[in-house]
């Protein structure tokens, strides 16, 4: 199953987008399979699981949803002027194929507006 991905350009070093990411996902530490629960401003609350931590390199986070997992890959190089980060998302689960289509554009429309401000945010540190 193909990938829904979206790039952006920043300023910042790796490890200042490492750090980023962790302070969001790993604030009781950087530990392989750790669980946790966000709730995002809509107050609907999401569970995640850190599947795969390469520090200063990349992320793989889980959320789990009521009929699909999505597999959050994020990913950043050092560019000449600062990094490039990648996002990648992966549906995965029984119905997922069932469900891409009707969610991918949604999906690829938040992760432009979210790079968008997160490279933004980091740029002006």
């Amino acid at each position: 199953m193909g990938f829904i991905e979206e790039k952006v350009k920043t300023f910042a070093k790796p490890n200042i987008v490492f750090k980023a990411w962790s302070d969001k996902y790993l604030q009781a530490g950087f530990e392989k399979n750790q669980k946790g629960f966000v709730v995002n401003e809509k107050k609907k609350g999401f569970k995640f699981k850190i599947e795969e931590i390469k520090e200063n390199e990349s992320l793989t986070v889980v959320w789990f949803s009521h009929f699909v997992k999505l597999k959050f890959y994020h990913i950043v190089e050092k560019d000449l002027n600062g990094s490039l980060i990648i996002l990648r998302v992966q549906l995965k689960g029984f119905f997922s194929f069932l469900i891409k289509p009707l969610i991918a554009n949604k999906i690829r429309k938040n992760l432009q507006i979210t790079l968008t401000q997160f490279s933004r945010d980091l740029n002006s540190l």
